[in-house]
């Protein structure tokens, strides 16, 4: 267990009314969609709230009014722990804000709301990590392409290739150290190109594009040069769990994930 309970960061944002995922399910806002049988954001509050690592748990999105009349017609609406705010457009944006306005402490666990095969397990296990890597102001949850093609075959996914091994991230980081403003600046500059492979890789240097293109940069060389730019230790967690590269950014991932929480629970009742 960590020494100091981290402050869980939610970010619930979409792509606005017109949200493909909120659209597929008829829902107002993507993490209300639901998949085995309630909504995403359900889910992982409930993983958050299992991890005995976690305190608080904040909960950012666009139009928060949406998610909090939610809350307050569901088991979360007396729940003090959890504290609802505006975010600021986009994830990065939306976390500078709450790290300035909303004074959220450190350390900070941030997770995407759109992710409901996570369990608290994983949780735990990322941060017993984060705490035991001294030196490190940010923690990258990634999981292996092998890995996941492993669970998920064909599912669409994006991934860069380091070395002999791919990799795709959890949209799951532990914030230890609160000198980060430079890696903000750089990651909202950049995080339109996050779904685009070569294009994020190039915003670190032609240099670095060269050497992944060429297969010269593995896993650890490629942190150490985000740590260059960025300004701050970063350093990568290899979460065995495949499920917490399944997120949901698109309408055909509701049934991937939806058959995924079905075999559990199915499982769960047979024990």
């Amino acid at each position: 267990m960590t020494q100091d309970r981290y402050t869980a960061l939610i970010l619930a944002g979409d792509r606005g009314p017109d949200d493909p995922v909120a659209t597929a399910a008829g829902v107002k806002r993507k993490v209300l969609a639901e998949v085995g049988g309630q909504p995403m954001l359900a889910h992982v509050i409930e993983a958050v709230s299992a991890s005995q690592a976690v305190g608080q748990i904040l909960i950012v999105a666009n139009q928060v009014e949406d998610i909090r009349d939610w809350a307050l017609s569901s088991v979360y609406a007396e729940r003090p722990d959890i504290t609802y705010f505006e975010g600021a457009g986009s994830p990065v944006a939306s976390v500078e804000k709450v790290l300035t306005e909303a004074e959220a402490g450190l350390p900070l666990l941030v997770v995407g709301a759109d992710n409901p095969l996570m369990r608290s397990a994983d949780i735990e296990a990322f941060l017993a990590a984060a705490e035991a890597s001294e030196g490190t102001g940010i923690l990258a949850a990634l999981v292996a392409e092998s890995r996941f093609r492993e669970r998920f075959p064909t599912a669409p996914r994006t991934f860069i290739r380091l070395g002999r091994e791919a990799y795709s991230g959890c949209n799951m980081f532990a914030v230890k150290t609160p000198d980060i403003d430079s890696a903000l600046r750089f990651w909202k500059k950049i995080e339109g190109q996050r779904k685009k492979a070569l294009r994020l890789v190039a915003a670190f240097g032609l240099w670095s594009l060269v050497r992944v293109l060429l297969g010269w940069m593995d896993l650890e060389r490629a942190f150490e040069r985000v740590s260059e730019v960025l300004g701050v230790t970063v350093r990568p967690y290899l979460a065995d769990n495949p499920l917490l590269a399944m997120d949901v950014d698109a309408p055909a991932h509701l049934a991937i994930v939806d058959e995924c929480l079905t075999e559990k629970e199915e499982l769960a009742s047979q024990l």
